[in-house]
């Protein structure tokens, strides 16, 4: 009677046999991804400018969901040219990832037309107080602890201060440095464009295309790529004027030292005479040595510098070559 009774049941035994192994089996398989496990990877960003005009300074965000925020601030970004020192961006691909990669560009041309990504004509995207930032960069520079001073010649160098005999330069960074923490770390994704990377993108170069026409192209390394729009405030956030830090002629140069301070060097670095500042606006710089009873007065538009007694009697002018 048992051996009938177990001969009957054999089949359905069988079944169940079948069944809790093939559960064992995916309770294994379910908790063992070693080759699909979330994994932090990074890239490189860098931005080029395609508009016909130059660029004063650009700010690059990358945003991964909540867990990441690069950002970088670059200058003198000229037409056809693309930043150097590129943006190291981290994010996550494998099993399990919920996150997203979003990116933001915020950036001025140099005759202060400031422009931002904006993939749905959010205009709305800065509220009162962040434009009041935005409009007093300049001055909250200093207080902010942001280095402001224009490049050395060389798009995205090390950011710094300038100090000592300048070594060939003027260090530091813009007035904008510091802009993209201020107002692009909070939680929201507003104004920002997604375009996600993937594992294949890993250690590859993101490119961010600025074009004329309010258009931006992203390109992934490897995966694929985006397009957004930009839009661009009224009127300049930040003057021209206000980011000058040296102003270049023919065997020498006017170096801001900050704090309303100012010197003239020689070809050399060596520093022949040293200035107040008088004066600053969009279209003039205006320095004085009350020690020699002479005025400076350098005409931004017109890239001319002219020594003037202290009445305002021009004695003589000479070309201004560069603005950094």
């Amino acid at each position: 009677m048992n051996l009938q009774s177990n001969r009957l049941k054999t089949p359905h035994l069988h079944l169940l046999e079948m069944f809790t192994g093939g559960l064992a089996a995916l309770a294994l398989t379910s908790v063992s991804f070693p080759a699909s496990a979330a994994t932090t990877r990074t890239a490189k960003a860098v931005v080029e400018n395609k508009t016909k005009s130059d660029i004063a300074y650009v700010v690059l965000v990358h945003k991964y969901s909540d867990d990441f925020f690069n950002d970088e601030t670059w200058v003198n970004l000229k037409k056809g040219k693309t930043t150097k020192g590129p943006l190291t961006v981290k994010y996550r691909t494998g099993f399990g990832t919920t996150g997203k990669d979003w990116w933001r560009v915020f950036f001025q041309f140099k005759d202060g037309k400031t422009c931002y990504s904006d993939p749905k004509n959010f205009r709305g995207a800065f509220d009162a107080s962040e434009r009041l930032i935005l409009n007093n960069a300049g001055e909250l520079g200093n207080a902010l602890g942001i280095s402001i001073g224009s490049g050395t010649g060389v798009i995205a160098g090390p950011p710094g201060i300038a100090a000592g005999g300048y070594y060939g330069g003027v260090g530091g960074r813009k007035a904008a440095d510091g802009l993209a923490k201020l107002l692009f770390s909070k939680g929201s994704t507003t104004g920002f464009k997604q375009m996600i990377l993937r594992a294949s993108d890993e250690n590859g170069t993101v490119r961010i295309i600025i074009q004329d026409g309010e258009r931006i192209i992203l390109r992934a390394p490897r995966s694929g790529g985006a397009t957004t729009r930009y839009s661009c405030f009224a009127k300049p956030l930040v003057s021209v004027g206000q980011n000058i830090r040296q102003v270049i002629f023919k065997g020498g140069s006017f170096v801001d030292l900050g704090q309303g301070r100012w010197a003239e060097l020689g070809a050399d670095g060596s520093t022949r005479f040293r200035f107040t500042e008088e004066t600053r606006n969009s279209t003039f710089i205006v320095l004085v040595d009350k020690s020699r009873g002479y005025r400076i007065k350098i005409d931004l538009n017109k890239n001319e510098a002219s020594v003037q007694d202290m009445k305002g009697k021009v004695l003589t002018t000479y070309d201004v070559t560069d603005k950094k």
